[in-house]
């Protein structure tokens, strides 16, 4: 204590301590978390003080609750000094939750974070996620135009091949086909920069791939043939798949930043992401010819409209990646993120029960009855789980992006039988399929409104249901002698295939808190994500196209409302 400077009141050091280490570290390596107990344990813990007739200590407790803010006030005044107002506005405010009068927000250092017994990801890590889960699947939507466009020349000429079927299931899901490199790529990024870098990954990639294409369109000057066009088309399609990476690392950061209790529903978000992505990827390409007035025969102006609003969308989630996303994010625990369970399965540290006979070690040492987990094999903290279990989780998971590629496919196959190929009608019948069904979806999951509606396993029942009336009216309508019009064909499969879509996207996805729950949850969840990209959206359209061209319509729609039941039962 020097004599020049007068003296600084004692007390509420942890205020000081975290704003020293958060000064010298910085936030994100100086983590303060301050976690509200949960409601029952109120009845448990009491903070009321009994000083029993000592008169002083209580006037001595009064002062430090009436100089819970000025004491430590005055310590960082002294540690730090008077700032400029410029440098005082850019930390984050350590007493503002204190709410007293006398506090100088000029001396605000560090940053406290409050939990409460359910926590979600901050609104901004979990924007950038959906946001980029979103992008992708608009990307991914956006090449049904190209893809179809091919298609239908090849079959106006007759000259459908193998070749030709394998051209477009590689420019439809050709985005998915690098996704071994991309989870590789992504996790080397964030292994040395955090998990900034994998999403900021997503987005260069994105940008450069459609830089590329405008690029190479402009200076062609429409040179290129057919098949060099169809050539570059496919390896920028590859090029975008390095970022698909983006739709393991979204999952995972949304579900390592949140609570079992917040796991169904994010996740019901991600999907409602990608349902929009799907719809308005899918519109793109139309609404482009609209504003510039191409048509669907115009391949490159297609890909150049296509690859400029892209280019647009890519470098402003770039940016905002960089503004708003943490550099170093803080995964919770894993006795945090699944308290519950914990409480259920953990062995219980109860009073031994006397009554049970003592068993002795070799030395003649009394030791402890076993645990129920431990005679069941292992200590049982919720992370283990049947490997069957696994299996239908992984299981519905693919037979879900299954079923929604299929039926986009199976609806422009019936278009195009129909002659309603022009003005991209086949695409717009995609983003029909896809956008009908979000709103179901958000609502009977809850991931955008909470209206308390049934259980998960109502609405599961309610999707089976769905595809019983779906298969009871495919055979009311073959049944009937009346000849139906092309369009009203196409009209009746478009309801039955949106039908389909909404019993989808009603079977809640109940089980994703027990998949993060698991021991080896990133393993199920790379394994997960590589099965819906190579069968549910790089091989669901060419068995699409083969179940249609030589079963005809009505072994697709089985195959897929089998498939749907399928996900309702194990979802």
């Amino acid at each position: 204590q020097s004599s020049d400077y007068p003296a600084v009141p004692a007390g509420v050091e942890e205020v000081t301590a975290i704003a020293l280490l958060q000064h010298l570290l910085g936030q994100t390596r100086a983590r303060a978390i301050l976690v509200m107990p949960p409601a029952e344990m109120a009845d448990d813990v009491a903070w009321a003080a009994n000083w029993g007739g000592d008169e002083r200590r209580k006037q001595w407790h009064e002062y430090k609750m009436a100089s819970k803010v000025a004491r430590p006030a005055a310590q960082i005044r002294r540690l730090f000094g008077r700032r400029s107002s410029v440098r005082a506005n850019l930390k984050a405010p350590l007493l503002m939750c204190m709410g007293a009068e006398e506090q100088e927000p000029k001396l605000n250092f560090g940053t406290v974070l409050h939990f409460g017994h359910s926590i979600r990801p901050s609104w901004q890590v979990e924007l950038i996620c959906l946001f980029s889960v979103g992008l992708f699947s608009a990307n991914f939507a956006s090449s049904f135009a190209v893809a179809f466009t091919i298609y239908n020349s090849a079959t106006s000429q007759a000259s459908v091949s193998l070749q030709t079927v394998i051209v477009v299931a590689l420019l439809i899901g050709g985005a998915y086909l690098p996704m071994p490199l991309s989870l590789q790529l992504t996790r080397s990024l964030t292994s040395r920069a955090d998990h900034i870098a994998g999403f900021a990954m997503f987005a260069g990639v994105l940008l450069v791939a459609h830089l590329a294409t405008i690029v190479r369109v402009a200076g062609s000057g429409g040179s290129n043939s057919d098949l060099q066009r169809q050539a570059f088309v496919l390896v920028m399609r590859l090029l975008q798949g390095l970022g698909s990476g983006v739709l393991f690392q979204a999952r995972f950061v949304l579900a390592s930043l949140s609570t079992q209790d917040n796991h169904q529903r994010l996740q019901a978000l991600m999907l409602f992401a990608s349902d929009i992505g799907f719809g308005l990827g899918a519109l793109l390409p139309w609404v482009g010819s609209r504003i510039f007035g191409y048509d669907d025969l115009d391949m490159e102006r297609t890909e150049v409209c296509t690859s400029m609003c892209f280019a647009l969308v890519s470098s402003a989630l770039l940016a905002w990646i960089f503004m708003a996303f943490p550099s170093r994010i803080h995964r919770l625990p894993h006795k945090v993120r699944f308290q519950e369970r914990i409480k259920e399965r953990s062995y219980s540290k109860a009073a031994p029960d006397f009554l049970s006979p003592v068993t002795t070690d070799a030395g003649g040492r009394a030791q402890a009855p076993p645990s129920p987990a431990i005679e069941r094999g292992g200590w049982d903290d919720g992370r283990s789980e049947a490997p069957e279990w696994k299996l239908r989780l992984i299981f519905s998971g693919t037979l879900r992006a299954f079923v929604q590629s299929a039926a986009f496919m199976a609806v422009a196959l019936l278009m195009l039988n129909a002659g309603m190929t022009g003005s991209f009608q086949q695409t717009n019948a995609i983003a029909v399929l896809s956008l009908v069904p979000a709103p179901f979806e958000a609502l009977s999951t809850g991931a955008c409104l909470r209206l308390g509606l049934p259980q998960s396993e109502r609405m599961n029942f309610a999707a089976i249901a769905l595809v019983g009336i779906v298969m009871l009216l495919f055979v009311v309508t073959s049944l009937t002698d009346r000849v139906s019009t092309p369009s009203e064909v196409a009209l009746t499969v478009g309801l039955e295939l949106g039908a389909l879509l909404v019993a989808l996207a009603i079977a809640a996805p109940r089980n994703a808190s027990r998949l993060y729950g698991q021991r080896d949850a990133e393993a199920d969840m790379v394994v997960l994500e590589w099965l819906k990209a190579y069968i549910g959206r790089l091989l669901a359209p060419v068995i699409a196209i083969a179940v249609q061209s030589f079963l005809g319509y009505q072994a697709l729609l089985a195959l897929l409302s089998a498939a749907t039941i399928g996900v309702a039962l194990t979802a």
